[in-house]
């Protein structure tokens, strides 16, 4: 019963993200170029709702990155109690990720870039923003090995999840 229950919140709380993501990408392609800036002489135009579409990506984020935290703790917590191995082995996946981060930040460089035809050197952001790209290009090779491995079936055999 009780899972039950999470699977319809969870169904209806993807398919409102959904939605929501759908409209924000609708009015960002859609709605038209209002916004126009003149930087250094030459005259730059972006969508009407830019901000809306990268807030809204900020809150996807944050949200995830929240939920794999809790769930991570409370999952941790729970198996600890039982049987010690078992929740180091649940955080495994979360000290993954932070040793992805540390070392991409590690390989960023802050070497000052060009921008609309000025530098920008602003080492903190330059960092940050080789760190996310890298850690980015690092996600996307495992969802696509992860994939590749599912559509296999090579590790069908080691899997004991029964449904």
């Amino acid at each position: 019963m009780k899972a039950d229950l999470y699977k319809v919140v969870s169904k209806y709380t993807f398919y409102a993200l959904m939605v929501v993501t759908f409209v924000v990408l609708g009015m960002f392609f859609c709605v038209g170029f209002g916004n126009t800036e003149i930087i250094n002489g030459n005259e730059l135009t972006s969508p009407e709702h830019t901000d809306l579409l990268i807030y809204w990506m900020y809150v996807l984020m944050f949200v995830a990155i929240a939920l794999v935290l809790v769930f991570g703790c409370i999952s941790f917590f729970k198996k600890l109690k039982d049987s010690p191995m078992d929740a180091v082995k649940s955080m495994i996946g979360i000290i993954l990720l932070v040793v992805i981060f540390v070392v991409a930040y590690a390989m960023s460089s802050d070497a000052p870039i060009l921008i609309n035809n000025e530098l920008y050197k602003e080492s903190s952001m330059l960092v940050m923003t080789d760190t996310f790209i890298y850690v980015q290009y690092v996600l996307l090779f495992v969802c696509a090995l992860a994939t590749l491995v599912s559509l296999t079936g090579v590790l069908k055999s080691v899997n004991k999840v029964k449904a």
